[in-house]
C-alpha cells in the first residue's frame, strides 16, 4: 500500500495542516497509509502532502492542500482507481466542512443531522463513515460530557479497532475523565498503530500523562456510566494500580522459593540420616585428594596471567607476532600460552614468566597459536568496525526532531519585544540547508495539554546555532498562547526547539528582491538581507512597516548592511507616528501607511518577498498585481498567498455561510471572548475554504425534508429547491433586516 505524508510543521499547521491530514486520512481509507511529517522545506507553499511507495522515503510533493478538491486531485493523480461513490463524497464534504466551522452548535448539529440520516444499509457499507463522524461528536463532547464522548468512541471503536486517531481522542476523553493510566495507554496503542498521527508529538505529550500516571495511587476508577471493556486499555488502566506491588510480591517468592531450593541443594543426607551441608563434603574432598585439580587449575592460571604479562609487553614494542616465530621455528619454550595474540616483539626482551605451565597446558597453547591468532584479528576488526561506526553518529548531535534548549537569560528589547537567549542541552545539529533558516517551538500549553508548535527566526546566525547558542526576538501578545508562555519563561527553563529548517532559497533571487516585513518580522528580513545583498546582481529593497518608532528594532545591524553594501536600499514606514528628525543613515523614512507611490520605487524586475500581518501582505500583493506582477513573482513566507487573495475559496462557495442564514441554523451571536477560544487553525482553515453545505446538492439552499435538519435533507435527497422557497428565505432574510 502506498503512503501520504502530511506536512505537519508549525507553518502547514497554522494553515491547516491539522484538519487537512484528518480529512486525508478519512478520504484515504483502505487505499494508502496516511504519515505525518516534520516541515518538508516549503512552507510558503503549505499545506504540504508528499506520496511515497514506502515509508519515510521521498516522493512527489503536493502544494497548498488547502480545499477538499485539492486532496481529491491528489489521490486521483497519485493513486490509480482512487474513486469514491456518492454516500462516501457527500459525508466526507460534510465533515470536511465540520472541521472548518467555528460556530459549536453549527458543528454540533450537522454532527446529529448526518448520523441520523444513515440507514441499516448505509452502515453496513461503511462502517468508517459512521466511526469518524462518532469520532467527531465525541470531540465536540469531550469537555461537556465526557461520558457520552466515551461511549461514541468505544462504538467507533467496535467499527474500526485500529484507528489512531481514535484512540488519541479517547486519550482526551479519559484524561478529562481523570483516569491518566487509561489515557496513557490509548497514547501507546496509538504510536504504536502509527499512521495517520504525529507520533513525535504523541511522544511529547504523553510525558504530562506519564506525571499524572505517577501521582495517582491506584488503579484508575471509572466513573458512573463507563463501561470499560476495551481490553487493551481495560487491562493497563484498571490493573495499573496493582502493577507496581504485584512484581515486588512475586520477587519476594521467587527469593523465597530459590532460597528453599538452594537450601535443599546445600543438604547432603548421609547413610545415618544427618544432614551434612554440601560445603563440608566439599572440605573432605579436599583432604582426600581432590585439590589436585585445583592445584592444576592454579598452574593453568599462572601461566595465563604469565602470557598476558608477554602480551602487554609484545604490544608495547611492537614486534612481530609469536605465532609468526612459532612458524619460523623462533619461538622460545616461554611462548605465549593464551588464546589472544600479540603485536611484533622481539625474542631477547621477553622475560620469563613466573611459573612455567604444566606439560599439558603448554601443549594446548602451542599448537592452538593459529586459532588464537584469527580470533584476534577478528576481535581488532570488530572494534574499527565499531569506531567507525560512531563518527558519524557524533558529527551528528541531532538525531531527533526536537531537542532541549534551556532559556539562560531574557531580556526587554522595547515595551513589547523580548531578546531571549537559549542553550542547548545536547549537541546541537550542524546541518543547514539554507542560510535562510527559522527553527520551530513546541510546547505542551494548548487545550487539554495539547502540544503547540509555532516557527520563528532566530537573530542569531548559523555558527551560533552550531555551537548550541540560539537567541530569539519574541514579540508577546498578550492573547498569543505560545509567546505569552514564552514571555513567563524564567532561566534555567527549558522549551522544544526544532533542527534548522530552510525558509527560503537565496539561489532563487539572484537579481535581488523586493522585501515588506511588519513589525516582528524584521528578524526575518534581516536574515534574509544578510543572506542575499552578497551574492545578487541588481538591487535589494526593504520596507519595514511599524506604528511608532519605539517600534522599530534592529536599526544599528540595518545601518551596517547599508554601509556595507550600496545596492542596499531601505524605508521605513510608521502608520501611526511622524518620522525621527534626524535619523541618520541611508535608511529613508516615511510617514502613514505602505503605499503604491513607496512600492512603484522598486525595480520592478525584481521578486517580492513578504512577511507579516495578512492584512498588510494582502495589500501588498494586490498592489504588486496590479502593477503587473504574476502570483509567482510574490511569496508570502507566513500564510498561503492563495488564501490571501482568494479567500471565498475560488471555485467553491464559502463554508457554511448561507447555511448559517437559513431558519433551520440560525447563527449564534458570539463575544470577542468567545472568537479568542476558537483554535487559529480553524480560523485560517476556514478564510481558504473551500466546500459550502449548500453546494453539495445546489447553489440554493435546498428546502429540508419534514422532520429532518437542513444537512440530513442534502445528505438524503439531493433534490433542487423550488424558486418558492428560494422566496421564502429571501422574505425571511428582509423580515431579519428590518
Amino acid at each position: 500500500m502506498p503512503y501520504i505524508t502530511m506536512c505537519q510543521g508549525p507553518k502547514c499547521t497554522a494553515n491547516g495542516a491539522g484538519l487537512i491530514i484528518r480529512d486525508m486520512e478519512d478520504l484515504a481509507q483502505g487505499v494508502a497509509c496516511v504519515e505525518a511529517s516534520g516541515c518538508m522545506g516549503q512552507c510558503s507553499k503549505g499545506p504540504n502532502g508528499m506520496y511515497s511507495e514506502k515509508s519515510g522515503a521521498k516522493g512527489k510533493i503536493t502544494n497548498k492542500l488547502n480545499k477538499y478538491s485539492k486532496l481529491t486531485e491528489m489521490l486521483n493523480d497519485v493513486i490509480q482507481g482512487f474513486a469514491l461513490d456518492d454516500l462516501q463524497s457527500r459525508v466526507h464534504k460534510i465533515k470536511f466542512a465540520i472541521r472548518r466551522e467555528e460556530n459549536a452548535d453549527t458543528r454540533m448539529q450537522a454532527i446529529e443531522e448526518t448520523l441520523s440520516s444513515f440507514d441499516g444499509q448505509q452502515k453496513q457499507l461503511h462502517p468508517e463513515l459512521v466511526a469518524q463522524m462518532l469520532c467527531l461528536r465525541s470531540r465536540e463532547m469531550m469537555k461537556a460530557d465526557p461520558s457520552a464522548a466515551y461511549n461514541d468512541l468505544r462504538d467507533a471503536l467496535i467499527l474500526r479497532p485500529d484507528w489512531p486517531w481514535a484512540f488519541v481522542t479517547l486519550a482526551q476523553v479519559l484524561d478529562n475523565l481523570h483516569m491518566p493510566r487509561g489515557a496513557l495507554a490509548c497514547m501507546q496503542k496509538a504510536i504504536e498503530i502509527g499512521t495517520g498521527v504525529d507520533k513525535n508529538a504523541l511522544t511529547r505529550g504523553m510525558v504530562r500523562l506519564e506525571r499524572k500516571a505517577a501521582d495517582s495511587k491506584g488503579p484508575d476508577v471509572p466513573p458512573a456510566g463507563i463501561e470499560m471493556d476495551i481490553r487493551y486499555i481495560k487491562e493497563k488502566s484498571l490493573a495499573g494500580g496493582e502493577s507496581q506491588k504485584q512484581p515486588k510480591d512475586k520477587e519476594k517468592k521467587e527469593k523465597g522459593e530459590k532460597s528453599e531450593k538452594s537450601d535443599k541443594r546445600e543438604k547432603k543426607v548421609t547413610k545415618d540420616g544427618k544432614e551434612v551441608k554440601a560445603s563440608k563434603a566439599k572440605s573432605k574432598s579436599k583432604k582426600d585428594g581432590s585439590g589436585k585439580k585445583e592445584k592444576e587449575k592454579a598452574n593453568a592460571e599462572d601461566a595465563e596471567k604469565a602470557a598476558k604479562e608477554k602480551l602487554e609487553l609484545e604490544k608495547a614494542n611492537e614486534m612481530e607476532p609469536a605465532a609468526e616465530a612459532a612458524e619460523t621455528n623462533d619461538v622460545p619454550e616461554e611462548a605465549p600460552k593464551t588464546r589472544q595474540e600479540s603485536k611484533p616483539k622481539e625474542e631477547k626482551k621477553v622475560p620469563k614468566p613466573a611459573s612455567e605451565p604444566k606439560d599439558g597446558a603448554e601443549n594446548m597453547v602451542v599448537k592452538s597459536v593459529e586459532a588464537f591468532k584469527d580470533i584476534v584479528m577478528q576481535k581488532e576488526e570488530k572494534k574499527k568496525k565499531k569506531t567507525k561506526k560512531k563518527k558519524p553518529e557524533k558529527s551528528d548531535a541531532a538525531a531527533g526532531e526536537y531537542q532541549d534548549w534551556q532559556l539562560r537569560n531574557s531580556e526587554w528589547a522595547n515595551h513589547d519585544c523580548l531578546r531571549m537567549t537559549f542553550a542547548c542541552k545536547g549537541k546541537a545539529s550542524k546541518s543547514f540547508e539554507s542560510p535562510i533558516w527559522h527553527i520551530d517551538l513546541a510546547a505542551n500549553i494548548g487545550e487539554d495539554g495539547e502540544e503547540i508548535q509555532r516557527s520563528y527566526t532566530p537573530l542569531s546566525n548559523a555558527e551560533d546555532y552550531k555551537k548550541g547558542v540560539l537567541v530569539l526576538l519574541i514579540k508577546v501578545y498578550p492573547t498569543g498562547k505560545m509567546s505569552s508562555y514564552l514571555g513567563k519563561m524564567k532561566a534555567g527553563d527549558s522549551i522544544l526547539v526544532s533542527r534548522p529548517v530552510a525558509t527560503v532559497d537565496p539561489q532563487e533571487y539572484p537579481e535581488g528582491a523586493i522585501m515588506v516585513a511588519g513589525g516582528s518580522a524584521v528578524v526575518v528580513a534581516l536574515q534574509v538581507a544578510t543572506a542575499m545583498l552578497p551574492q545578487i546582481a541588481d538591487s535589494f529593497h526593504l520596507y519595514l512597516c511599524n506604528r511608532k518608532q519605539p517600534d522599530v528594532l534592529l536599526m544599528d545591524e540595518f545601518n551596517v548592511l547599508l554601509e556595507a553594501y550600496p545596492k542596499f536600499h531601505m524605508t521605513n514606514c510608521l502608520s501611526q507616528d511622524q518620522s525621527p528628525e534626524n535619523p541618520g543613515g541611508r535608511s529613508s523614512w516615511s510617514s502613514g501607511r505602505l503605499n503604491t507611490e513607496l512600492l512603484s520605487g522598486a525595480p520592478q524586475n525584481l521578486k517580492v518577498i513578504m512577511s507579516g500581518p495578512d492584512p498588510l501582505c494582502k495589500m501588498v500583493a494586490q498592489t504588486f498585481m496590479e502593477m503587473g506582477k504574476q502570483e509567482d513573482d510574490i511569496a508570502c513566507l507566513d500564510t498561503d498567498l492563495d488564501d490571501l487573495l482568494h479567500p471565498d475559496g475560488g471555485e467553491e462557495e464559502v463554508l457554511i455561510s448561507k447555511m448559517k442564514s437559513s431558519p433551520q441554523l440560525p447563527p449564534a451571536e458570539k463575544t470577542e471572548e468567545q472568537r479568542v477560544e476558537v483554535p487559529r487553525a480553524r480560523i485560517k482553515a476556514s478564510k481558504s475554504q473551500v466546500i459550502s453545505i449548500d453546494s453539495l446538492v445546489s447553489p440554493v439552499i435546498a428546502k429540508p425534508v419534514a422532520g429532518l435538519g437542513l444537512f440530513s435533507s442534502l445528505f438524503l435527497c439531493g433534490c433542487k429547491p423550488t424558486d418558492a422557497f428560494s422566496e421564502d428565505i429571501h422574505e425571511d432574510s428582509v423580515k431579519q433586516k428590518r
